[in-house]
């Protein structure tokens, strides 16, 4: 456990942490403090599992093996200098005069004495008290060399070798610490079997002494303990994955639609004992959801069509174990077809729930509440939650869903980054991450006054988040009431960077007790490809978006967001307004968009082009331009290539020099402040 305090005393830092249910009897306990007196990096005391740690320690990278130096001092092993902690305050290191360890380690010389002097420990070399601190006047280490020529107490010079420098319990420079010897692996080794009475005994080993301990993880910083206090998300077990083959990768994938896919379970016996023969692994699947208790994964939870929302995929046994031993379990799974899912074929994906049940290997805390399973209390379940989104899968449909009975519930819906895969990119920088809902969560929602924070309506049933979105589902019916929520992630052109890899969370919340009920993780993989820019231009009352060279879909919609169309051309009613053209690329969801404006002037603008058609030379006279920079565009229909030309704002008319132009079908487009006005047609021949 791992715990900001104030305390200094370890006796103290202890019951203080037991008063704030900071303290765990079986685990080491590390209580952090932004200094500590006497300005050292930490403190602990053989026996002890109560480590104090100045904070530097958790967040430099330098200071990491500090914490590997105080957790040997709790398995009893000292400084090399011995147990008075202290550097010898001369430079012949006679300060220890008393305590002095001799050079020696030959057991036969009489002055041989390192079993009971410096640190007890016979393969590492006498200590004169190293010193990297150039400052130091007293300074002997550089570069992690002994430069020293110190003589030792009886007036034998100090042999330092590099095992010494470079040892973790030394005072050599931090990035020297790299080893420990097999002697202080040793008395770490005895205290570990013989210290019965000392916490540091009972916290790792007296609990296990007698026992085998199965374990599923629930995160990465997940070792298994129960409860798990360090996990902030429970839906992303490193120890569940699928494989679209059965094969030994342990990359998760999207499961193939209506094929054989194999779910992969790893499970380690972290007991101190062998495993018995009579365990079993349990593995169930739901369709993707936030909300899942045990009666969607027992499969007692059906559609409107009557298809199961899950059930199990199978169980075996588990064969006896060693203890740390690790075993990977493979099982072949017939994947449902999703397209009997409420008529919506893919992207609508599973959800993996590993179970592990033993008469022997139960936790000292409920597994379940009757309704749910409780994952921080027992490793003995785990849930993987997981979508890819990638090219292949531009988003991901999830379920939320009332499964409380016949009480209707007030949930909330927020999305968080991802904490554990990809914490450094920030997907709501460079993507619109869209929610669309299915009619049923649309009602839902609309009858609780479409309550929520930072979002911006955008389509039919869509709107826009951000990782500070809310959203309020109050009065959500009950008796397994549920509706479809499709999360969908488009790439911005015009926000693109060298970033690849993304993740963010959707978490259910419940609103009155605040607890956090599951969660979907999306983990996206950006395609890398050549941009384009989404562009228009207005013919009289058509509006025309430029063809961007591959398939592609062109919506347009209002200025509220409201979809008018979908198609390259739209032929508008209204000649005086606003229109925004969003154009997405089919092969990776890529998106850009462009603001149109149909003026009453459109058409008498450009009210002259001659001659039409054109061989050598075009003339176009305008009228009065209202805008501070205009150039016309004159654009091949045929290639959607295009030539610009600026046009003087005092000026009515630009002669063109068409004889370098391929002859064939072109549009004058003319462009005032970054808008499109108009466009007309030209011949050149």
């Amino acid at each position: 456990m791992i715990f900001q305090f104030t305390e200094n005393h370890l006796g103290k830092l202890k019951k203080g942490g037991i008063l704030k249910g900071a303290y765990v009897d079986n685990a080491i306990n590390i209580y952090v403090k932004d200094s500590i007196q006497g300005w050292i990096d930490g403190v602990a005391s053989p026996g002890q599992n109560s480590i104090i740690l100045r904070g530097i320690v958790m967040t430099n990278p330098n200071y990491r093996v500090i914490l590997a130096h105080e957790i040997a001092h709790s398995f009893g092993v000292m400084h090399t200098i011995g147990y008075m902690n202290d550097i010898p305050n001369d430079p012949n290191g006679t300060g220890f005069l008393p305590f002095c360890e001799r050079v020696t380690r030959d057991p036969n010389d009489p002055y041989y004495n390192a079993d009971t002097a410096g640190d007890r420990v016979r393969d590492t070399a006498a200590d004169p008290g190293l010193i990297e601190n150039p400052a130091n006047p007293y300074h002997n280490t550089t570069n992690c060399v002994y430069i020293g020529s110190q003589i030792n107490c009886d007036g034998t010079p100090y042999q330092v070798d590099s095992a010494l420098v470079n040892n973790i319990m030394s005072y050599g420079g931090l990035l020297c610490k790299t080893i420990f010897s097999t002697g202080q692996a040793e008395r770490m080794h005895y205290l570990l079997t013989d210290g019965i009475d000392t916490p540091i005994y009972k916290a790792l080993i007296e609990a296990d002494l007698n026992g085998f301990d199965l374990m599923l993880r629930n995160t990465v910083e997940d070792f298994g303990s129960e409860p798990d206090t360090i996990s902030t998300t429970l839906w992303d077990s490193p120890d569940i994955w699928i494989r679209n083959n059965n094969d030994n990768n342990t990359e998760h994938q999207n499961p193939y639609n209506a094929n054989t896919n194999y779910v992969k379970v790893r499970i380690v016996n972290k007991g101190c004992t062998v495993s018995n023969d009579n365990a079993k692994l349990k593995l169930y699947w739901t369709k993707a959801g936030t909300n899942l208790p045990k009666s969607v994964w027992e499969g007692n939870v059906f559609t409107p069509t009557g298809k199961p929302l899950g059930d199990m995929i199978g169980e075996i046994t588990i064969p006896s174990m060693e203890s740390y031993e690790e075993m990977i379990f493979s099982f072949p799974w017939d994947t449902p077809y999703s397209g009997d899912y409420l008529d919506i074929d893919e992207p609508w994906h599973f959800c993996i729930l590993a179970k592990i049940v033993s008469a022997n290997d139960t936790s000292a805390l409920p597994e379940d509440d009757g309704y749910s399973y409780l994952f921080k209390n027992s490793n003995n379940i785990a849930l993987k939650n997981v979508t890819l989104v990638d090219k292949s899968h531009k988003s991901g449909i999830i379920h939320i869903g009332n499964f409380e009975g016949n009480v209707v519930q007030d949930y909330r819906i927020k999305l968080s980054k991802d904490k554990y895969h990809f914490p450094n990119t920030n997907i709501f920088e460079e993507a619109e991450v869209k929610f669309t809902f299915d009619d049923r969560l649309w009602t839902i929602w609309q009858n609780s006054g479409f309550q929520g924070t930072n979002f911006t309506e955008f389509g039919d049933k869509t709107i826009i988040v951000n990782e500070d979105t809310e959203i309020f589902l109050n009065n959500f019916p009950s008796d397994n009431e549920f509706g479809l929520l499709n999360v969908k992630v488009n790439f911005l052109t015009d926000a693109y960077s060298e970033n690849n890899e993304f993740g963010f969370n959707v978490e259910h919340w419940h609103n009155n007790t605040g607890e956090l009920m599951g969660g979907e993780l999306y983990l996206v993989n950006k395609n890398e490809r050549d941009l384009f820019d989404a562009d228009a231009f207005v013919t009289n009352n058509t509006l025309q978006a430029l063809s961007i060279n591959e398939s592609a879909v062109y919506n347009w919609y209002d200025a509220n967001g409201t979809l008018l169309h979908t198609g390259q051309n739209y032929t508008v009613s209204n000649t005086n307004g606003t229109y925004l053209l969003e154009v997405v690329a089919d092969y990776d969801g890529y998106k850009d968009m462009k603001e149109v404006t149909i003026t009453p002037n459109n058409a008498v603008l450009l009210h002259n082009i001659y001659p039409n058609p054109a061989t050598n030379n075009v003339t176009v006279q305008y009228n009065q331009l209202n805008c501070n920079n205009a150039y016309l565009m004159l654009v091949n229909v045929n290639s959607n290539t295009n030539a610009n030309y600026i046009l003087n704002l005092n000026s009515n008319s630009i002669n063109i020099n068409t004889s370098q132009f391929t002859p064939g079908l072109y549009r004058v487009v003319l462009v005032c402040d970054n808008n499109v006005i108009e466009s007309h047609n030209l011949t050149i021949q």
